[in-house]
């Protein structure tokens, strides 16, 4: 079964801990964040990759890979340029990874700049970039995320609709779908279709407090999202990609609160591995 994780979700395992740690629970791929700035273990690196040290991270990632048989299956990045996100594909592909998330900061949603002209000068963004990195044999995706210009199916479509699904995706992600970009299931899987290249699992409830109303990152199974309807809408349609595990249960990219990293994700593993074999 294909299922990563993301190392955002680990911020307390040095990269190093994360390959042991994802190897012995069975995992069959890692997803690497870089940029991350939370400064952990009394450092002020950055975890866990940083954006400056790309080349020089190469040697010491693709020793951990051969190690522990687990490839590097898409980088995240926090939010860079084009130029950045160019050597982020440079670095993907000196990896041996096929994918790389869109990241540049055009692709949030801002009021004063207006959608339109987002999605225009995003959409120029993105044809450059497919040009300038035809030789890497990486795929550039786009993720249904909040605060972007594609929070949902139907926009994330839109936004690649005319490119080579070959060379350009989307990270299907039903939990930022709560926050903003509602849809069902099927239907954000229909407009997907032939673009869909990722999937990011975790779960969420929206909820009020005294601030009002919200969203809260839950244990897998307790969340809104029924994953085992979306296995099988995944399975009925095909998808033989991969599932990588996002699971801010406890609080984002820090040491969880309540539960801990390595117990969240053996209980993801197992709750997704049981749908899975359904």
């Amino acid at each position: 079964m294909k299922i990563a994780c993301l190392t955002p979700m680990m911020p307390d395992y040095r990269l190093d801990e994360a390959f042991e740690l994802l190897s012995a629970l069975g995992y069959t791929g890692i997803e690497i964040g870089v940029g991350y700035p939370k400064a952990l273990w009394n450092t002020s690196r950055q975890w866990h990759v940083g954006l400056d040290e790309l080349e020089e991270s190469v040697p010491n990632i693709a020793g951990l890979v051969e190690k522990y048989s687990l490839p590097v299956i898409n980088i995240a990045s926090v939010m860079v340029d084009e130029e950045k996100q160019l050597e982020l594909c440079r670095f993907a592909s000196m990896l041996g990874c096929k994918m790389v998330r869109l990241a540049s900061k055009q692709f949030m949603y801002c009021e004063d700049v207006g959608y339109d002209k987002l999605f225009t000068q995003s959409r120029e963004c993105l044809s450059r970039l497919v040009d300038r990195t035809g030789k890497l044999g990486v795929k550039l995706l786009v993720e249904t995320h909040q605060g972007n210009i594609t929070p949902s199916g139907a926009l994330a479509r839109r936004f690649v609709e005319g490119f080579d699904p070959e060379r350009v995706g989307v990270i299907w992600d039903p939990a930022n779908q709560l926050v903003e970009g509602g849809e069902s299931p099927a239907l954000s899987l229909d407009l997907l279709g032939q673009y869909l290249a990722h999937v990011h699992v975790k779960n969420s409830v929206i909820n009020r407090s005294e601030a009002g109303w919200g969203f809260e990152y839950v244990p897998f199974r307790q969340g809104m999202i029924d994953w085992k309807e979306i296995v099988r809408l995944l399975r009925k349609r095909g998808y033989d990609g991969w599932f990588s595990i996002e699971d801010f249960y406890g609080g984002y990219c820090v040491k969880p609160k309540g539960t801990t990293t390595d117990k969240k994700l053996a209980e993801d593993i197992a709750d997704l591995c049981l749908f899975l074999a359904e």
